[in-house]
């Protein structure tokens, strides 16, 4: 069974894999004092059992108890996740800023994550993948007046082919760039003035006709031209925002679903 660890699980392990030899509960509370974590011996015991249990450590008669491979890897599994956790948060805090600079970078993230997702899509997407993709944009293009619903087909469509891609740490990438409430609905704002369905309906034909290179070179166009239009439209987008109350406007992650292929 795999447990999710604490703060104090964590301390423990990471104590007695540094220690010399096996440790018993009464010098593990005293090594947690030391790093300003205070509680009994009777709970590190408790801890002490559970983490036995999940095979992170193993008793070593007489003596205490000592880290297993499992707890080895186990810690590993935790400072890698601690560490996305972190970057995530980074990222998160980037993305969410409100200049021209920003949103380039972003869009400049995007064309290289998505060139790989679209030529990896041309040879895995399936059948109802397409089918799919195409519901998609006939939907928009009978909302093309609604800047929330372009912004809702604009990441179904670009989330759907990134799933389609088979490559679960690109979608991850992209997933975590493009839905971003202000950014969605700016981009959306741009397509709605250059009309972006026509290069979408390309992508999509390049997709269904499993051609990876055509695919891959639409994209590239198709964020490039974004990266153009923010470009010459980015006064009039910044007025617009800076006029409008923020705070009694939802922005549009809160209404945008990762759609589910099949």
């Amino acid at each position: 069974m795999d447990y999710t660890l604490n703060d104090k699980m964590v301390a423990i392990l990471e104590i007695i894999d540094k220690s010399p030899g096996p440790m018993g509960s009464w010098a593990l509370s005293e090594r947690l004092k030391e790093k300003g974590i205070y509680t009994s011996s009777a709970t590190v015991g408790r801890l002490l059992n559970s983490l036995e249990c999940a095979g992170y450590l193993e008793k070593v008669t007489n003596t205490g108890r000592s880290i297993t491979d499992a707890g080895r890897k186990k810690l590993s599994s935790f400072y890698f996740s601690d560490h996305m956790n972190n970057q995530k948060q980074v990222l998160e805090s980037v993305v969410m800023k409100q200049d021209l600079a920003n949103f380039i970078s972003v869009l400049q993230a995007r064309r290289a994550i998505e060139r790989e997702t679209a030529r990896l899509a041309a040879k895995n997407i399936t059948d109802i993948e397409l089918n799919r993709l195409q519901s998609i944009l006939d939907n928009v293009a009978h909302h093309s007046e609604n800047l929330e619903y372009i912004a809702q087909g604009d990441v179904e469509f670009h989330t759907g082919i990134a799933y389609a891609s088979r490559n679960e740490i690109l979608a991850s990438l992209y997933s975590m760039l493009f839905p971003y409430g202000q950014q969605t609905s700016t981009f959306a704002n741009i397509r709605k003035k250059f009309d972006y369905s026509t290069t979408h309906q390309d992508i999509l034909n390049a997709l269904k006709a499993h051609d990876s290179v055509r695919a891959e070179n639409v994209m590239v166009q198709h964020i490039e031209s974004m990266i153009e239009g923010l470009n010459t439209y980015w006064d009039h987008f910044s007025t617009e925002q800076k006029d409008s109350e923020l705070g009694d406007t939802p922005t549009l992650i809160n209404t945008l679903s990762t759609p589910h292929i099949d």
